[in-house]
């Protein structure tokens, strides 16, 4: 019989059912997920916070595909019949709607591996499913659900820890920021924002549970007051939105359900509330004590809304099958109007729409985007249902999902946390099936017996472990690589000696070959040469990172750049022909494009014609380019 104030121990039925011996292995493994997606960095590195993050958590996920694949080749029995399949349905389909797009994109390398800063190309969206896929077995598994959750409380607590020795101390690796906001282990306030939006729900949701020990629970609120210090430090607007959204949700769908008795209680006399209090009581006196600027932008809520009506018109223009994963950054030049320009000016590229639906749709389509927002409503669906009728540490792992889910509305899909998601998903949607009446324990282990796999079977889950096990191997492998390539990167990038600089550099683009940021960093160090020959080698390299990715903006904009230097260099007329078309291309690509118009006014005065060059600087001073007002004053006096 089902007792009220007890609906878990319903849930928990089943899952008893189909509990293999020895399974909380899996749920170590998974676990491994959000703990790598916290540490995983390099300091020594070009990029601390992008490069080896990925790799780590990309081979990681593979790993634990690997385990969990072998682990259901040795199960004998099957999983539950359950409702969530309609979530499995779309997230199949939006994988293959997301492949079609792959196979047509602009840009042909990066829309199947990423890019080296986002790395959100296909691959990332299989890894996605693949973590899903995990979250499904780990949650018909109490063993394996209780420490994967134990992990991400320990990933958590560390992530909450660094946040916290960053706001007292100092960042412990540096990092680019114009402002006061915490960026934590992931170098953005963006993405710290983003992980705190996945782990405070859950921290909340543990140290409130009775049902865990008082060692998890403490661990819980120590982790629940940090990552509160986080998230404040990180001034992420996005990240409160998703947190408050998530915290109505939660409260709505708890609203009217039973207390657990004072005998569920581990100890009634000391009730949780007084630990939550505590955790409100430090961070409100941390967020207190945090600098005043931690909330500083260099523009208001209205440049997200110019950026969605930018990404807008960019899916008006690919509405079919988008410009394939990772080409937005080739389009968006495009759509880009001049007001933008002039606003916010050139200092970073736009390659994200800022929004996940937008993001889908210019990448995949409208009808991707569609099937996106349906699988995203389906997944929170579940979680406010499990929270509705669930202990609290189910309902925190609720809360988590659907704060990531609202957050990511408001940025964008992050390669290193989105797995973290989907195996939280996979949890929520296999804990939340509906149960419509008291669970029979006779009737349900029946059920759950079935006949041990076929051979067909084994012979399937077999290959498919081994696949998974021989790309882990094999991303591991360039791991390594691609970590020892940005460091060499980092050298070439701070040498003082050409020669030293140029050597860096070659064996950076040696170990990535794929990395056109390796290319475009060989081809500075060349320009130090200062020299023809020196010029002529920079251009050589940008124009091999343009075979790799044809209509990348920055090397499209280093080429012409180049070209311009070398008919400064040469005086022929072939040469200043040759920077000026290249420029010409540059503004038909991207005509709000202050600095392209700028290079073509430079171009225009070298082959002497003045006119064209007050035209096309005038241009560039009216989107803001200082630089060209300097120009247009040399010209004058001349």
């Amino acid at each position: 019989m089902s007792v009220p104030g007890r609906i878990d121990q319903d849930l928990r039925i089943s899952d008893d059912a189909t509990l293999p011996s020895g399974s909380w292995y899996l749920g170590m493994a998974a676990g491994l997920v959000p703990i790598v997606a916290v540490l995983a960095l390099d300091p020594q590195g070009w990029f601390p916070f992008t490069v080896a993050k990925w790799w780590a958590v990309l081979v990681v996920a593979l790993l634990v595909a690997t385990v969990a694949t072998a682990w259901g080749m040795h199960r004998d029995r099957a999983l539950p019949p359950t409702l969530e399949r309609m979530t499995v349905w779309l997230l199949a389909g939006l994988i293959a709607l997301i492949g079609i797009s792959t196979i047509g994109a602009l840009d042909g390398l990066y829309a199947w591996v990423g890019t080296p800063i986002r790395h959100l190309g296909l691959l990332a969206w299989v890894v996605f499913a693949l973590m899903f896929a995990v979250g499904r077995r780990v949650g018909t598994d109490e063993a394996a659900r209780r420490a994967a959750l134990y992990c991400a409380l320990v990933a958590a607590l560390l992530l909450g820890l660094y946040a916290v020795v960053e706001l007292v101390f100092g960042a412990p690796v540096g990092f680019m920021s114009n402002s006061s906001r915490l960026g934590g282990p992931f170098g953005s306030a963006a993405y710290l924002g983003a992980a705190c939006c996945l782990f405070l729900p859950v921290t909340i949701g543990a140290a409130a549970d009775t049902g865990q020990t008082r060692g998890w629970r403490i661990v819980g609120a120590l982790a629940c007051v940090s990552v509160g210090v986080a998230v404040l430090g990180s001034g992420s607007r996005a990240a409160l939105v998703g947190l408050a959204v998530a915290g109505i949700a939660v409260g709505l769908a708890r609203r009217g359900q039973p207390r657990a008795s004072a005998a569920t209680s581990d100890r009634p006399g000391r009730p949780i509330r007084w630990i939550v209090a505590a955790g409100v009581v430090a961070m409100v006196a941390v967020a207190v004590a945090i600098r005043a600027g931690v909330f500083e932008r260099s523009a208001g809520l209205g440049s997200r809304i110019d950026e969605w009506r930018v990404a807008t018109r960019a899916v008006a223009d690919h509405a079919v099958a988008g410009v394939g994963p990772e080409g937005y950054r080739l389009v968006v030049g495009q759509f880009v109007d001049a007001d933008y320009v002039r606003r916010f000016g050139e200092s970073t590229g736009i390659d994200r729409a800022h929004s996940g639906v937008l993001d889908v749709a210019v990448t995949s389509g409208i009808v991707a985007a569609a099937v996106y927002v349906a699988l995203l409503g389906a997944v929170c669906w579940s979680a406010w249902r499990l929270a509705r009728r669930s202990c609290a540490i189910d309902t925190g792992i609720a809360g988590s999902v659907i704060a990531y889910a609202v957050h990511q509305q408001l940025l964008f899909p992050l390669a290193e946390l989105d797995p973290v998601f989907w195996l939280l998903a996979g949890i929520v949607v296999v804990r939340a099936r509906p149960i419509a009446r008291p669970v029979d324990h006779d009737a349900a282990a029946q059920m759950a017996s079935v006949e041990p796999p076929t051979r067909r079977r084994r012979s399937v889950m077999t290959a498919s472990a081994v696949l998974l096990g021989a790309a882990a191997v094999c991303a591991a492998v360039l791991g390594v690589l691609a970590v020892a390539a940005d460091r060499l990167a980092l050298d070439a990038a701070k040498a003082r000696d050409v020669a030293v600089a140029i050597e860096r550099a070659e064996a950076a683009t040696n170990r990535a070959p794929y990395d056109i940021r390796h290319r475009l960093v060989l081809a500075r160090s060349h320009e130090r040469e200062r020299s023809l020959g020196g010029v002529d080698r920079a251009i050589d390299a940008v124009e091999e990172a343009l075979d790799i990715s044809p209509l990348e903006v920055t090397s499209r904009y280093e080429h012409a750049r180049l070209l311009s230097l070398r008919a400064a260099i040469t005086g022929t007329d072939t040469d200043r022909l040759a920077a000026s078309t290249a420029w010409e291309r540059e503004i038909q690509r991207a005509p709000n494009c202050a600095r392209c118009h700028l290079g073509a006014g430079g171009a225009a005065s070298e082959r002497g014609d003045i006119e064209a060059a007050r035209t096309s600087l005038h241009i560039a001073a009216d989107l803001g380019n200082d630089e060209a007002l300097e120009v247009l004053d040399r010209i004058e006096e001349e």
